[in-house]
């Protein structure tokens, strides 16, 4: 009789243990210090027009509270519904909705895999002086199936061999982060506008300003009078040419003086 009971207790042992490592192949969970999330993949399967839900299994296996945050990313995340925030309990499992709306007009026959995380952030403590915080996150990769032969196209990443100026670097490096990744259209645009930008910041030539008012002339808009024409000097009257001096020779008489005449004119005392 003992046996037969004994027999039992180990049959019904081995079924329970057998049935929780099946659950635990099927959840795949994600454990990560005391904060664990279910691995199962979701699978939503709609058409346009309609809603469905799933859930996604949360675990909080520390002794205190911790705040959760909920966000997706990449193609088919805008279709996705749920609680950004919320507050996990100590030793508690919580089943997070997921909502899939598709609207009336969305394309069909199209397979979406977006990626949705779970954040648990990490607080200081200012009273327990120098800490570290860290945030633990966890990731789940929703299928979402638009209509009965739902096709996926995998994204792919498009690259284009343009090299920016040092200048372009430099702002790429202090330009703040944004959430959305930019588009090739977006990215090109931006370093060939800041391109242009240094550009025209090189060619522009800056002139010296002066703090000093210009106070216009008195005589600023007056036409002056015209000054007339000087009159014409008339040329000086020629000078008559000097008369030439005649110097009178009195010439000797030879033929009236003898030569004591001659003589005596000679020496100033007689005439000839």
């Amino acid at each position: 009789m003992q046996n037969s009971i004994y027999k039992s207790q180990l049959f019904f042992l081995g079924i329970v243990i057998f049935t929780v490592f099946l659950i635990s192949l099927s959840e795949q969970v994600q454990v990560i210090n005391g904060f664990s999330a279910s691995g199962l993949k979701l699978v939503f399967e709609t058409n346009p027009g309609e809603t469905v839900s799933g859930t996604w299994a949360v675990i909080n296996d520390e002794p205190e509270s911790i705040d959760l945050e909920f966000y997706a990313e990449g193609p088919g995340s805008e279709l996705l519904v749920f609680e950004e925030f919320m507050t996990l309990e100590p030793k508690t499992r919580k089943a997070v909705d997921i909502f899939v709306i598709v609207p009336e007009n969305h394309e069909n026959n199209v397979e979406y895999r977006p990626t949705l995380y779970a954040l648990k952030r990490g607080y200081i403590d200012e009273n327990a002086g120098a800490a570290i915080a860290v945030n633990l996150q966890m990731k789940t990769v929703p299928s979402i199936k638009i209509g009965p032969d739902a096709v996926f196209v995998p994204e792919i990443a498009e690259t284009v061999n343009v090299v920016p100026s040092q200048s372009a670097i430099t702002k790429e490096k202090n330009s703040e982060s944004v959430k959305e990744e930019e588009t090739l259209e977006e990215k090109l645009a931006r370093i060939q506008a800041a391109n242009k930008e240094n550009v025209k910041n090189e060619s522009v030539v800056i002139s010296p300003q002066f703090d000093e008012k210009i106070t216009p002339s008195v005589n600023e808009g007056y036409d002056p009078e015209p000054m007339p024409d000087p009159e014409p000097i008339p040329d000086p009257e020629p000078i008559p040419d000097p008369e030439p001096i005649v110097t009178e020779v009195a010439e000797m008489d030879k033929n009236n003086c003898n030569f004591f005449e001659m003589l005596l004119y000679w020496f100033g005392i007689g005439k000839c």
